[in-house]
C-alpha cells in the first residue's frame, strides 16, 4: 500500500491557511496554531461537501460528482484491482462500510449485512484501502507485533463520499442526525493524518487509537517518543477544533 495516498484536501488548503506545521498535542503547537487558525462559518458544510479539489468549486454538483465517482470507481478501478464479479454486492459493501467509518472494524457484521463471507469481505477491505477510500487506524500498544494484528478502527479517508453513500444529503441533516459522531470524528482524525501526510510523514508512525481498559471509551492517542496524549472528540456543533 502506497504511505502517500492522497487524503484530499486539508481545511488548512480550502481555507488557504498557510500554516504547515504536523499537528501534536503540545500547547506549543496550540499557540502557535491560534496564530492562523479561523473558525469556519458552519463546519457541517465543509464536512459534508468533502475535500476532493472538484467540490471546491460552488458550481460543482455534489450529488452528480459522487453518483459519477461510484459509478467510475466501481466500473473501472475496482474491476482493475481485483476480479470482484457481483458489482451490486460490491456496492452494498461500500454502503455498509461508509455506515461504519470511524468504528472498530468487525468483518462479520459487514459480511453479515451484505450476504458474504468474512473472507471476501477481508478482501473488499483490502481493495477500499489500496485505492485510498479508506484508511485503518491501528491501535496504540507499546509492542509494535501486537499493535500488528490488533483490531483497526476503520474510517473513510472523504467525508463527503461518506455522507453520500449513507444518503445524509445535506448538511442540516448530517448535523442534527444519528451519524453526526461517526462524521466529525472521521473529519478530526483525517485532519490530524493530513498534517502528518502533508509534511511527508507516515501517520501510522504517530497517530493510533487507545481502547480504554474498559473496553467501552475509545480515544485518539498521537505518539511521541515515551508520552501520549489522549484527544477527546465532540460532535457538538459549539466545538472547535484546531487542525
Amino acid at each position: 500500500m502506497n504511505d502517500f495516498l492522497p487524503f484530499g484536501l486539508s481545511l488548512r488548503e480550502i481555507q488557504k491557511d498557510r500554516f504547515r506545521q504536523r499537528f501534536l498535542p503540545t500547547m506549543d503547537y496550540i499557540l502557535e496554531r491560534q496564530k492562523t487558525a479561523k473558525a469556519p462559518n458552519n463546519i457541517w458544510e465543509i464536512i459534508h461537501r468533502g475535500s476532493y479539489p472538484e467540490l471546491q468549486n460552488k458550481e460543482t454538483e455534489w450529488t452528480v460528482f459522487y453518483s459519477n465517482y461510484i459509478k467510475t470507481y466501481i466500473e473501472r478501478d475496482v474491476r482493475e484491482l481485483s476480479a470482484v464479479q457481483d458489482l451490486d454486492a460490491f456496492r452494498r459493501f461500500m454502503i455498509s462500510s461508509a455506515a461504519r467509518t470511524s468504528e472498530v472494524l468487525n468483518y462479520s457484521t459487514i459480511a453479515s449485512e451484505i450476504g458474504k463471507d468474512v473472507t471476501t469481505v477481508k478482501n473488499w477491505i483490502s481493495i477500499l484501502e489500496t485505492s485510498g477510500v479508506i484508511y485503518l487506524l491501528e491501535p496504540y500498544t507499546a509492542n509494535v507485533l501486537k499493535r500488528a494484528i490488533r483490531t483497526p478502527k476503520l474510517y473513510f479517508r472523504d467525508t463527503g463520499l461518506a455522507c453520500y453513500l449513507t444518503r445524509w444529503l445535506t448538511p442540516d441533516t448530517l448535523a442534527y442526525g444519528a451519524y453526526n459522531g461517526h462524521i466529525f470524528e472521521t473529519f478530526v482524525i483525517s485532519e490530524i493524518l493530513k498534517s502528518f501526510s502533508n509534511a511527508g510523514l507516515d501517520y501510522r508512525h504517530f497517530v493510533s487509537y487507545y481502547r480504554g481498559k474498559d473496553k467501552k471509551k475509545l480515544k485518539k492517542t498521537a505518539r511521541r517518543s515515551k508520552w501520549k496524549v489522549k484527544l477527546i472528540l465532540s460532535s457538538r456543533k459549539t466545538a472547535f477544533y484546531i487542525p
